[in-house]
């Protein structure tokens, strides 16, 4: 043992160039073995497909004969909520380019570098040479499949609500978080699952979904702070089923502290496919039909609400006449898309909507956080003025002579100046100017069926 050491430590040189050069005459064997092959390389597989000297065309088609076959079964389960879902190759659009990886089997032992072909042909005396079948998937196929399992296993969360029992308290509904399936991350596991392997079960992931309203977000809202009522008709069965519409689009609405709450925005677009219906609206300062006629009396009802309740104005325009379900100068009108009715709620805690109508009465409550030394407030309203419309007469041929026919009626004209103010311990505090409101007035239009000999005199004429 001894000398075989002292041997080989004496002609470790000549040691390591024969085993040089018997690698390199191995190689050189090899290539020569392999050199009248024109086709893919003995002992190159796709998978378990085994493409000894054929060419790219006969290797194609032996793949394509081989592994499409295999897409006949189911290629996957999907693991969700609920039932597996079994998956066919045609429904996700599952193939196979059996041309590239032809291609990729004959490249084997044929690349650019000299060392690494004589690595790989070297390599294939003592083993094969596996490429790993590739798959792909088409994505609007899995897509389309994605959208029927969220469809199917999504569960839409639930906010967490107040509402008023009939002594005043509040009642609590606790939020529940609901479940979505992660689509993007779910494609790309079906991607890269189904890339090399078939046959398996993926697990979809689904992530939680919270509520928009939690119960930590109600935690310290305790009692309400303010309220406001006005009636309506209820035999005017339109502008009723609007108005009730619109309180249920802004009752529950959470405002945070600090927030901006938009009437407009909690309101939505107002039209028949949404739920509303054609009333009395005005344009201009002229009474018109349109859908959602009715929304600007729980906009003024909501924004007396919030004026009670202390909380900043941002946006709020008065209508061109005033109306008959608020005083003058306490009301805030509303167009959608154009005009606004906005407020910060600036409390320090969050606030809460509730707004409830039925039977002619509508009220709109604010809750929050009852804390101490909350000054009271109240609205007042001064240097309060009139004036009445005029009148104007128009001949209209179409009338018989003497016959007299109302075509616009007259609105007086209206101005207030409103004020916020403050009081605590039954002393004022703080007074806040609001607006000063001028409602201009409208001419009442009467036509008239001119005299056949005469020429009637036309023009304005000061209402009584």
């Amino acid at each position: 043992m001894a000398d075989w050491s002292v041997f080989c430590r004496r002609h470790k040189k000549k040691i390591i160039a024969a085993a040089a050069l018997t690698v390199i005459l191995a190689g050189a064997a090899t290539w020569l073995l392999q050199l009248a092959n024109t086709g893919i390389l003995s002992g190159v597989r796709v998978g378990d497909v085994l493409l000894d000297r054929l060419s790219i065309d006969e290797a194609a088609t032996r793949l394509q004969r081989e592994i499409v076959p295999r897409f006949a079964s189911p290629v996957a389960v999907f693991r969700i909520p609920g039932p597996d879902v079994t998956v066919s190759a045609e429904r996700i659009g599952l193939a196979v380019d059996c041309r590239q990886l032809a291609e990729q089997a004959y490249a084997v032992g044929r690349g650019p570098g000299l060392l690494g072909n004589l690595r790989q042909r070297i390599g294939l005396l003592f083993s094969d040479y596996y490429i790993p079948l590739q798959y792909r998937v088409d994505r609007p196929a899995v897509d389309r499949l994605l959208a029927e399992i969220q469809s199917a296993t999504n569960q839409t969360p639930e906010s967490a609500t107040l509402s008023l029992n009939a002594d005043g308290s509040l009642r609590r509904t606790a939020d529940q978080p609901g479940r979505r399936l992660a689509v993007d991350a779910a494609r790309d596991r079906i991607t890269k699952g189904l890339q090399h392997t078939l046959y398996q079960t993926i697990e979809l992931p689904y992530e939680t979904a919270p509520a928009e309203v939690t119960t930590a977000d109600l935690d310290e809202i305790d009692g309400v702070v303010s309220q406001y009522g006005t009636r309506y008709d209820p035999a005017d069965r339109s502008r009723s089923a609007n108005v009730e519409l619109a309180a249920r689009q802004i009752s529950g609405r959470l405002v945070k502290n600090g927030e901006v709450f938009s009437y407009d925005q909690a309101v939505g677009p107002r039209s028949e496919k949404n739920g509303w219906q054609k009333a009395t609206v005005y344009v201009d300062g002229l009474p018109d039909t349109d859908y959602g006629g009715g929304v600007c009396q729980v906009s003024s009802t909501l924004y007396n609400a919030v004026l009670l309740a202390d909380m900043e104005i941002v946006e709020r325009s008065s209508h061109s006449h005033p109306p008959a379900y608020v005083p003058v100068g306490l009301d805030a009108t509303v167009a959608e898309g154009l005009i606004d009715f906005k407020f910060r709620n600036n409390s320090g805690h969050n606030a809460y909507i509730i707004a409830r109508a039925g039977g002619g009465y509508l009220t709109v409550y604010i809750l929050g956080h009852m804390r101490d030394g909350r000054p009271r407030v109240e609205i007042i309203r001064t240097d309060y003025w009139e004036k009445p419309f005029n009148t104007v007469r128009q001949p209209d041929s179409s009338l018989p002579p003497g016959i007299e026919k109302e075509k616009v009626a007259g609105y007086n004209e209206y101005g207030v100046t409103t004020w916020r103010v403050r009081y605590a311990n039954g002393t004022e505090v703080s007074r806040e100017l609001l607006a000063k409101d001028v409602y201009p007035a409208t001419d009442r239009v009467v036509l008239f069926g001119p005299q056949a000999d005469s020429k009637p005199p036309a023009g304005k004429s000061r209402a009584q």
